[in-house]
């Protein structure tokens, strides 16, 4: 596991992923942030709109909970794309008339009106430590995020759609935003791409992409220093890249795929769906044999470390033999020669 790459191209490859990493760690710290002033500032719209100056609840389930607005006539959002649920029986209202507003607010800051509500768990808004995620949850477009409870889990796409989707932080990025546009557009070739391996030219390119996007004086943060240090590192083939790097950047690009394939399952034009999601499968059938090939070279490796381990072990073993044996004999011939001694004393003796 510890041998190094020789391949340009995978090293490349490998390389491209390790960056990328390095880009979610650096804009991570801001996104933290912003999700704290996000749940602040609809704590205080509570406030301002209900007059309840704190927020407690934790019975209202998102698939019945009754917006806010649902009470007027016109629908606030009658011209949004999608259709709204205010309007849907069997929705029920917050009984602290809490729930419902905060509904309100995150589809209002939503650029389409359109939150994705599969993210996000509603009962836990109120929650201070998890509110603020599971808030932000609703501005990623891809689905399956409901069970992750930690911003920490979230890949370097949902962070940048959470930029791209939640209006205010739109409107902070400003004409930055296309930095981030970038660094997912990267993300999606990569993981789009069918041969696996990038050219020396590409990944300059991509690395210096992700290295604008890190210098914005948006993300000036302690730990984006860091990153751009690790950036220049990887840049720079300082870094080390192991097979266990290429296993571990393999497995992450079949994960990122599947994110990819549920998020192409969105589309709306089927035959584009259709070409989309056939080379989303062609690419991860070729990750997977790649990653079959090198887990298969690993085990055998294994295997053979192992039976060298047990040579090496038996030949020990008799060596430690040998040497208890000579040991054996040298006490023994310590004691004859012991005894030896004591019978020339006593034959002495006895003679005078």
């Amino acid at each position: 596991m510890n041998e190094e790459l020789k391949d340009e191209g995978t090293r490349n490859f490998v390389k491209t992923i390790l960056a990328l990493r390095c880009v979610k760690s650096g804009i991570l710290p801001f996104l933290k942030q912003k999700c704290a002033e996000l749940h602040t500032q609809y704590l205080n719209d509570l406030e301002t709109i209900c007059g309840r100056s704190g927020y407690t609840c934790t019975r209202c389930h998102i698939k019945t909970l009754e917006p806010y607005h649902s009470s007027k006539i016109p629908c606030k959002y009658a011209k949004a794309k999608l259709k709204c649920d205010c309007r849907r029986q069997g929705k029920i209202s917050c009984s602290e008339g809490t729930c419902g507003i905060i509904y309100d607010l995150i589809k209002d800051d939503h650029v389409q009106n359109d939150p994705n509500w599969s993210n996000t768990n509603s009962e836990m808004w109120s929650d201070k430590q998890r509110g603020p995620w599971e808030i932000m949850k609703s501005f990623i477009s891809t689905r399956g995020y409901e069970s992750k409870t930690n911003i920490s889990d979230a890949d370097i796409t949902a962070l940048i759609q959470i930029c791209i989707n939640n209006s205010r932080l739109r409107c902070e990025l400003g004409d930055n935003l296309k930095y981030l546009e970038k660094i997912k557009d990267i993300r999606n070739l990569v993981f789009h791409s069918g041969t696996l391996k990038i050219s020396s030219a590409d990944v300059h390119m991509y690395l210096s992409k992700m290295e604008d996007a890190l210098n914005l004086h948006i993300f000036c943060f302690p730990e984006v220093k860091d990153e751009l240090k690790n950036l220049e590192n990887i840049k720079q083939d300082i870094s080390r890249l192991t097979i266990e790097d290429e296993v571990t950047a393999r497995t992450e690009t079949l994960v990122a795929i599947r994110e990819l394939q549920i998020l192409t399952e969105q589309q709306d034009n089927i035959q584009d769906l259709k070409c989309d999601i056939a080379q989303l499968q062609r690419v991860q059938l070729e990750h997977t044999r790649a990653l079959d090939d090198r887990l298969n070279a690993i085990e055998k490796h294994m295997l053979k470390l192992q039976e060298e381990h047990m040579k090496n072990k038996t030949f020990l073993n008799h060596q430690r033999s040998v040497i208890y044996d000579l040991d054996t004999m040298n006490r023994k011939m310590d004691q004859i020669s012991h005894a030896s001694v004591m019978l020339r004393y006593v034959s002495i003796n006895c003679e005078l």
